[in-house]
């Protein structure tokens, strides 16, 4: 028998497999929204990346799947994202919620507070140590998600094409990105998936973060997301408390963030690049 919890962004998804004896075994496949594939292709890709990286599931019954996923907002999407692990996992029992929830139940367990996504999209929330009471943001890439790994991302291509990145950055640049602007504007305007093509941009930026205009630009748009989504929140929800954070963009520049939380008056609470470990910890118990 064997027990799964999928943490799903937009650009992967991290799968914790708990078998009835022996270890707990993590596996990483490519990102499922529902909002970006037909349950068809979902279905597909599914089934093709489990064959290949977690083989060993054909001698298992798998008798329960808890997904959390990038755009399963709506009961819509998360009935299709049922139907998807239903045809995967046929004798399954599915369950399936927001991110959101993922990453506030991963970090807070039953505690109440602020929790912040940034991945290659962002959203935030309050958690009342039970569920989800109120959001801000978290509406795509072309409408908000400031300070993701896509707007970082959107924002570093824009500089390029408009000739205002610094000329010593420019070179590195081009050679990192090994495309022209036509092929860039074609990746962005007419790919199936422009938010992961953006974010994987922050691989620059991170790589260059020791330089001014780059540490710059991560620290603008994190505070754009606080001024424009968390403060409008706390605002609403009317409560004090720290700030938490999820996703690979909060961790890997989290002292950025950090930093614009403190001078926002804000409070850094906890900062981890998925909410798994937690999230074992909530539905299965301590080890």
């Amino acid at each position: 028998m064997v027990r799964i919890i999928v943490d799903s962004g937009a650009t992967k998804a991290r799968w914790l497999i708990k078998r009835k004896r022996g270890k707990s075994q993590l596996i990483e496949t490519e990102g499922i929204n529902p909002y970006f594939y037909t349950e068809e292709e979902a279905v597909n890709i599914i089934k093709n990346e489990l064959e290949l990286k977690a083989p060993f599931l054909k001698d298992y019954e798998v008798e329960e799947v808890i997904f959390y996923g990038a755009g399963c907002s709506t009961e819509q999407r998360c009935l299709l994202m049922d139907r998807v692990l239903q045809s995967v996992f046929p004798r399954a029992r599915i369950i399936v919620h927001h991110d959101i929830l993922g990453a506030a139940r991963g970090i807070l367990k039953d505690k109440p507070g602020y929790v912040v996504i940034i991945g290659t999209g962002s959203n935030t929330c309050y958690y009342n140590g039970k569920e989800i009471v109120a959001r801000h943001g978290g509406l795509g890439y072309i409408l908000n998600d400031e300070g993701s790994g896509a707007d970082i991302g959107k924002h570093l291509i824009a500089a390029w094409l408009d000739k205002e990145m610094p000329a010593d950055l420019v070179p590195a640049f081009e050679e990192f990105i090994g495309m022209t602007e036509a092929e860039v504007i074609f990746k962005v305007y007419q790919d199936k998936r422009p938010a992961r093509f953006l974010a994987q941009q922050t691989l620059f930026v991170s790589e260059h973060i020791d330089h001014s205009w780059c540490r710059q630009l991560t620290k603008s748009r994190f505070k754009t997301l606080v001024t424009r989504h968390l403060k409008p929140l706390i605002e609403k929800v009317g409560k004090e408390d720290s700030v938490h954070a999820s996703g690979s963009v909060a961790y890997h520049f989290q002292d950025i963030w950090k930093e614009v939380l403190s001078e926002e008056g804000l409070k850094a609470g906890k900062i981890v690049i998925n909410p798994l470990d937690g999230l074992a910890e909530f539905h299965w118990g301590k080890k």
